[in-house]
């Protein structure tokens, strides 16, 4: 299984990358979490904040906390339940991981479970990523963001696998 992180702020491309990664996947064989397909025939799943903050109303800032607890809770799901009848190929955390406090958990369970990531980081200006987002993020929030990233690519852990970042 092919396990990737995402990290960069609103706007960087985060999701394209991982439409690119799961190109040749036919869109009934990925789990989201908006999504009720609990198939044991899916081939990639990806967990974004982004399938439980928004819906056709808009955002729901107060689901916030519940949409990353239930990243978390499928990501270690899915790494305990992979074995010969889920035949999962891709597994997809799409959120924007800008601090270390973001990104830890999901590097801790992997090294306990011995399971190997990749990390992929966007980066953009926040004044693109505000341009290309497509959640409308507010400026002073995807700014934010931006600096949360260079402080944590400035302290990387040398113990942490290391980033590969994505052309754009």
């Amino acid at each position: 299984m092919q396990i990737t992180i995402m990290v960069g702020p609103s706007g960087s491309g985060k999701s394209t990358e991982v439409a690119g990664i799961l190109r040749n996947i036919s869109p009934s064989k990925i789990f989201r979490l908006s999504s009720l397909n609990e198939s044991l025939d899916i081939k990639a799943a990806v967990l974004s904040a982004d399938d439980v903050t928004y819906d056709d109303d808009g955002f729901h800032p107060e689901k916030i906390g519940e949409a990353h607890a239930r990243c978390l809770r499928v990501f270690i799901g899915t790494l305990m339940q992979t074995n010969d009848l889920c035949n999962i190929e891709h597994l997809i955390v799409d959120n924007t991981n800008t601090t270390a406090s973001e990104l830890a958990p999901y590097i801790a369970i992997a090294a306990a479970l011995n399971a190997p990531i990749n990390i992929s980081v966007c980066q953009v200006s926040w004044q693109e990523g505000m341009d290309k987002s497509i959640h409308n993020v507010p400026w002073y929030v995807v700014k934010r963001q931006c600096r949360q990233l260079e402080r944590l690519l400035d302290e990387w852990p040398p113990f942490w696998p290391q980033p590969e970042f994505t052309e754009r």
